[in-house]
C-alpha cells in the first residue's frame, strides 16, 4: 500500500498504533535531498558530462532572496556550484546577504525583476557572467486577487508567466 499521506495507521498484534509519517516521495527526490548522494550525482554529471569536469558549474537561481529559492542558492554553493543569485532587490536581501561570507566568493548577487523584459536584458549584459549551465525558476509572481482562468485576459497572463 503507497504511503501517501501524513499518518499511517499500522496493524500490529491486536492492537493499532498510530505513527506520524512524511509524506512518501519519490526515490530521485529522496536521492537529492541526500547530501552526499547529491554530491556523487552531480560528481557523476560532471565526469560524463561532454565537455568534462569544468561543464556544469554556473547555475542562475531567481527568486533567490527567500523561501526555496533561497535554499536552492544555498545548496548549490555548497556543493561547489558558482550561484548567481537572482532577485529584484539585491540591497535588501538580508538573507543572502548573510550566506555570502560562508559561500567563499561561490554567490553573486544578481538584479534581476523577470517580470520586466529590460531588468532581464540589463542582467545578461551587465553581470556577463559567462555559460550559464542549470537555471532554476522560483520567482514568483501573483495575479490579481479577484480574477479567474476564465477572466484573464492576455497582458495579464504574459506578466503572471
Amino acid at each position: 500500500m503507497p504511503r501517501s499521506g501524513l499518518t499511517i495507521i499500522s496493524a500490529g498484534a491486536r492492537k493499532l498504533r498510530r505513527r506520524s509519517r512524511r509524506p512518501e516521495v519519490s526515490s530521485s527526490l529522496r536521492v537529492a535531498r541526500a547530501s552526499p548522494g547529491r554530491r556523487r550525482i552531480l560528481s557523476l554529471i560532471r565526469e560524463r558530462h561532454p565537455w568534462g569536469a569544468a561543464a556544469m558549474n554556473t547555475v542562475l537561481v531567481t527568486g533567490a532572496n527567500r523561501g526555496i529559492g533561497l535554499e536552492f542558492a544555498r545548496q548549490y554553493a555548497v556543493d561547489g556550484w558558482r550561484v548567481l543569485a537572482g532577485c529584484r532587490n539585491p540591497d535588501s536581501a538580508q538573507a543572502l546577504q548573510r550566506l555570502m561570507p560562508d559561500i567563499e566568493g561561490r554567490l553573486s548577487l544578481v538584479d534581476i525583476d523577470v517580470t520586466d523584459a529590460g531588468s532581464v536584458q540589463r542582467a545578461a549584459v551587465e553581470g556577463d557572467q559567462g555559460a550559464i549551465d542549470v537555471l532554476i525558476n522560483c520567482a514568483g509572481v501573483m495575479g490579481k486577487s479577484d480574477q479567474t482562468i476564465g477572466t484573464i485576459d492576455y497582458d495579464d497572463w504574459e506578466h503572471v508567466l
